[in-house]
């Protein structure tokens, strides 16, 4: 069967859950898959391990970073933008991997039926939130309905959930070449590719299905900050103080038109505090998918005087 789909893996000192998550890549049902794994210059034995896998599977390809980027969204988007040259010639659909997930074995098979029979080019989903040292798991939810102007304060789900058409790529290709992330303070790449997808009209498509363990202990990145404990809640709020908003509006601002509708909403927030105010009270409902996410954003904003 020829390879359909590509999944564009990354690692930095994995070791101890990257092998389990190729397994469930692997795994992957009615599907012709390749994985592309590239490592940002690890000091443990993450890059011994993928270049076993491509030693005994003849659909595995991994990299080790020249120069490594020190950022996992740095890391995906290099990757995406190299990707060309790399792709088997049938492929038509991308995915994106953690190195410490679970994927459910239909996920993949799954993400594609979502883009046929949507015509969509961007597929997200929900996942299971998985504590990886208490055992719980929990639904977490991303399939809220699409919103006018969402893309702009929000990513559309983790970036492991997404799939896209190879178009799509294509575009996101011909937007991220040649520019700057160095300086891009909280840079994150789902967010970055629902972005430049939403700005470029392409349509989306939210599975209510979760097909990931969305793993989570004491090295996970990002994945803390999701949650609902006193101390996830407090990371995020730091976050948020030290700029969330302030720092990805400055690095979205150069993908989009002056005088366009996107900028005219990033230039009233960035008003300081009466202009995000006014800026919650204009578009409200239309800034956030989630009502409940949007009261807690514009909470946020409330009694946040830092200009």
């Amino acid at each position: 069967m020829e390879k359909n789909i590509a999944v564009v893996l990354t690692t930095f000192n994995g070791e101890k859950y990257i092998s389990e998550q190729i397994d469930s890549i692997l795994r992957q049902k009615n599907v012709a898959l390749e994985i592309i794994a590239y490592d940002d210059g690890s000091s443990d034995k993450s890059f011994s391990i993928l270049e076993s896998y491509k030693s005994n599977h003849d659909n595995i390809q991994a990299y080790k970073n020249e120069k490594p980027t020190g950022y996992a969204a740095l890391n995906f988007i290099q990757a995406l933008v190299g990707l060309r040259d790399k792709l088997s010639p049938n492929i038509k659909y991308i995915a994106l991997s953690d190195q410490d997930d679970l994927w459910d074995d239909a996920k993949l098979e799954n993400a594609i039926k979502g883009l046929k029979q949507n015509d969509a080019e961007l597929y997200v989903s929900n996942l299971i939130w998985w504590e990886e040292a208490t055992g719980i798991k929990s639904l977490l939810k991303r399939d809220f309905v699409q919103k006018k102007y969402d893309y702009l304060f929000e990513s559309a789900s983790a970036g492991c959930t997404y799939v896209f058409s190879i178009a799509l790529l294509d575009l996101l290709i011909g937007e991220l070449k040649n520019r700057n992330f160095e300086n891009w303070g909280f840079l994150s790449h789902d967010w970055l590719i629902y972005f430049l997808a939403r700005k470029n009209n392409q349509k989306v498509f939210f599975d209510s299905n979760p097909y990931i363990l969305y793993r989570i202990h004491e090295s996970n990145v990002h994945g803390g900050l999701n949650g609902n404990s006193i101390s996830a809640i407090r990371s995020r709020l730091e976050v948020l103080k030290r700029g969330w908003f302030s720092e990805n509006i400055k690095g979205f601002t150069q993908f989009i038109e002056t005088g366009s509708p996107e900028m005219k909403v990033y230039n009233l927030f960035n008003k300081g505090y009466f202009g995000r105010i006014a800026v919650c009270l204009k578009y409200n409902f239309s800034l956030i998918k989630s009502k409940r996410k949007f009261i807690k954003f514009f909470s946020i904003q409330l009694i946040s005087f830092k200009s």
